[in-house]
């Protein structure tokens, strides 16, 4: 593969080895970011990197993303910066991420322990796609589920083709 994308983008090759970056933009979400730290550091897969974003928290989350790096048993970045916003924050993730593949979260997502590794054996059998979709479910506060939407690649795959046409 080695392709570039974007200025300043990192070349890459297929291999079989892949690292994921986890990028999780936080804004005031003191009481959500342990639930989803967990599920991140509780991944079957384990060569991954937590990068943190604080888009310019005025509760405890900056105080608990910073417990939380001190006891993490993975790589685990906590970048500061004013409030800028969510795309902002996720930019400056990537710029600071060390990843074959990315994962954004949210602050409040909850992620499978198998989530990432059965996205990479996928990626490494499909030859290694620039973009992977993964289905969810959408639960309320009492953990029932709300909402599913799940991606099969027979039922979307015209919708997929539309949506990265870039002529």
């Amino acid at each position: 593969r080695g392709q570039v994308f974007g200025q300043g983008a990192k070349r890459w090759e297929c291999r079989d080895e892949m690292k994921v970056s986890v990028i999780i933009p936080c804004f005031n979400v003191g009481q959500y970011i342990s639930e989803c730290i967990e599920s991140v550091e509780n991944q079957d897969f384990q060569d991954i990197e937590i990068i943190c974003v604080d888009d310019g928290s005025n509760d405890e989350t900056p105080i608990i993303l910073k417990q939380l790096q001190a006891s993490s048993r993975v790589p685990f970045q906590v970048l500061i910066q004013e409030n800028l916003g969510a795309t902002t924050a996720r930019n400056r993730g990537i710029s600071e991420c060390n990843g074959d593949y990315i994962q954004f979260l949210d602050a409040d997502d909850i992620i499978k322990a198998a989530k990432i590794e059965t996205q990479i054996k996928l990626a490494q059998k499909q030859d290694n796609p620039e973009i992977i979709v993964g289905s969810y479910q959408r639960e309320n506060p009492n953990k029932e589920v709300i909402k599913t939407r799940e991606y099969s690649a027979a039922e979307n795959y015209h919708d997929w083709l539309q949506m990265m046409q870039t002529d």
